[in-house]
């Protein structure tokens, strides 16, 4: 779930642990969890790699998701 949201952004899972810090296992694990499933630190290291805030990225992830209230 999480490459088909940074594909959007042109950026990679490696390229977001480098601007964020967080490890590159660690975002691994994430792409495979379900959206309600992401740590707080994912959802920060996501939003600064892509400009967004940790609330408009889960909103585009939920909407990704496919779930029809966002």
């Amino acid at each position: 779930m999480i490459d088909k949201f940074l594909k959007e952004f042109g950026l990679t899972r490696y390229q977001v642990a480098k601007i964020s810090g967080v490890l590159e296992a660690t975002l691994s694990l994430a792409n495979d969890k379900p959206i309600n499933s992401l740590s707080v630190r994912v959802l920060q290291a996501l939003a600064m790699a892509t400009g967004l805030t940790p609330g408009e990225v889960l909103d585009k992830l939920i909407k990704q998701e496919g779930n029809p209230i966002i």
